[in-house]
């Protein structure tokens, strides 16, 4: 049985290692996550428009969007250490892990950017001085 794959060229390609599969499939599941969490917060976000004030409730699907992009975006700490790691044993598949990286933080910066508001429309919610509480 043969162990490499011969490409359209007819060149010797060989397969690549079960650990760049299962880091690019762990990276699209990822930046779907990403992407899923800020459709939900967008979504939830536009139930109450136009009025959206500090006083309306966040609903479970909003805390469920957020919940998905922090994960996300946590992921992209382990992508970066997979990178350096083939990047110190395995330089040959490192350009992989790299790319795999980039498209990971573009695809969350992307979401952060696209839902911004849905994401921070409560940021500001209870920072401010509160005068009644002075004497």
């Amino acid at each position: 049985m043969k162990e490499d794959v011969e490409g359209l060229t007819g060149t010797h390609v060989p397969p690549s290692p079960p650990l760049i599969k299962a880091q690019t499939k762990l990276t699209v599941f990822f930046v779907l996550m990403a992407l899923s969490g800020g459709v939900l917060a967008q979504i939830s976000y536009e139930q109450f428009l136009p009025e959206k004030t500090c006083n309306d409730p966040t609903t479970t699907m909003e805390r469920i969007g957020i919940s998905l992009l922090v994960i996300s975006i946590l992921f992209v700490g382990f992508n970066l250490i997979v990178f350096v790691l083939r990047l110190v044993f395995d330089r040959k598949h490192a350009f992989s892990a790299f790319l795999a990286l980039l498209i990971h933080v573009a695809a969350v910066f992307l979401t952060l950017v696209v839902f911004a508001e849905a994401f921070l429309y409560d940021a500001g919610c209870g920072v401010g001085i509160n005068y009644r509480s002075f004497p």
